[in-house]
């Protein structure tokens, strides 16, 4: 039979004699972690309470200065809204949600005209605003700027002379590149009178344009080479799932390279890296 089950008057006397009583054997009994948040959480409700004015006053300037607040209000709806669905609802990054949610180690204000200029936010707060360049003039206007070498299996599509040579190929299928950026000791590589770069290690990409017929003929090294690459690097993802002009799949034909790299052939010019400063 339950206590008080007929004495309504009474309910609201011993639901606060509950709440006392957990919380007294909450704060004694509970480990030192658990009480320790407890408390830190029961002072960010309350501060939130007051700066929203007990949720009279909820609006996207006030989250722009307590950014805190938003679990507090996140747990205060009922339900209690989860993250994803946050993001939807908003229209925003998962990414922006959690670095509200979670108090950050560094923080910084930005004024909103600052950050409607950057395409990304993540650069904050650890680096300064950018300088931008009025004068209209941007690395585009000297430059054709693409996406680097998408091989699907680098390691075995890229390789350096020795290789090349050990394995015997035929250095006519091979094209010079620089390799990644973090190998480059100086920001302006020179070249040799054949387009290949002056520096180590000198990496040489294999770029097949042949048919499979003409690359028996033409070149068996090469066709024992590629064959070698069928079990595994053509079940790669990109190489199993990049099409070639024809539609099919490159990882299911034995010349799963061909389309890859279409570029232009390299020129005996200078490999010219610029870094571009961005002064703070």
């Amino acid at each position: 039979m339950g206590i008080n089950l007929d004495k309504p008057h009474l309910w609201k006397k011993d639901v606060n004699q509950s709440v006392d009583l957990y919380n007294t054997w909450f704060m004694y009994f509970a480990p030192k972690a658990y009480r320790e948040t407890r408390v830190s959480t029961a002072k960010s409700v309350e501060e939130a309470f007051k700066e929203t004015n007990y949720l009279n006053s909820v609006s996207p300037a006030l989250l722009q200065r307590h950014p805190e607040d938003l679990p507090v209000l996140i747990m205060s709806t009922c339900p209690p809204i989860a993250r994803d669905r946050l993001v939807g609802l908003a229209g925003v990054t998962k990414s922006l949600v959690q670095n509200m949610e979670d108090k950050p180690a560094l923080s910084k204000h930005i004024k909103k005209s600052d950050l409607s200029k950057e395409r990304k936010w993540t650069r904050f707060p650890e680096k300064e605003i950018r300088c931008y360049n009025n004068s209209g003039i941007t690395i585009g206007d000297y430059f054709e700027i693409k996406r680097g070498l998408a091989t699907g299996d680098n390691s075995f599509f890229i390789m350096s002379k020795k290789k090349i040579n050990d394995l015997g190929l035929d250095m006519s299928f091979f094209k010079p590149v620089l390799p990644s950026p973090r190998y480059l000791k100086t920001d302006l590589v020179e070249s040799d009178d054949g387009g290949i770069p002056l520096i180590e290690p000198q990496c040489f990409l294999l770029d097949c344009k042949l048919t499979e017929q003409e690359i028996m003929e033409q070149s068996p090294t090469i066709w024992e080479y590629l064959h070698s690459g069928i079990e595994k690097t053509s079940q790669k993802y990109l190489c199993k799932n990049r099409k070639n002009g024809t539609g099919k799949s490159i990882g299911a034909q034995l010349i799963f390279c061909v389309p890859i790299w279409a570029e232009e052939n390299i020129t005996n010019l200078q490999f010219a890296l610029f870094l571009i400063c961005l002064k703070q």
